[in-house]
């Protein structure tokens, strides 16, 4: 839960909330459910800073970044125009592929 802080708000968690995360997931039979929980809580936070899909610049530049961010690696060449080609469809937005990038097991098991 610390990375998911670190990662979403580009903060540590502090001393209460490290503990209330800690509690919460100590006391859950599935880890993943809980981590995805508190990961779209977080991307619904006023903290997180998630571009709007018109001032995200460089899409492909975005996509690399988000990757490298939350699962410390390049996204492949297929990721990258899956990922850009899903952002220039209308209902698809930067937080939902977020969202996607958490929820995927490479960044719950990471």
């Amino acid at each position: 839960a610390d990375s998911l802080m670190r990662d979403l708000l580009g903060r540590p968690p502090g001393e209460s909330e490290a503990e209330a995360l800690r509690s919460t997931i100590g006391s859950s039979q599935d880890r993943s459910a809980v981590l995805l929980l508190i990961g779209r809580a977080l991307l619904n936070s006023s903290e997180a800073t998630v571009p709007a899909k018109d001032n995200m610049g460089d899409r492909a530049q975005w996509v690399r970044n988000a990757f490298l961010r939350l699962l410390r690696r390049e996204p492949t060449p297929a990721e990258q125009t899956a990922f850009v080609d899903a952002l220039n469809e209308a209902a698809v937005t930067p937080r939902l592929l977020l969202e996607a990038l958490i929820s995927s097991q490479e960044y719950l098991i990471y």
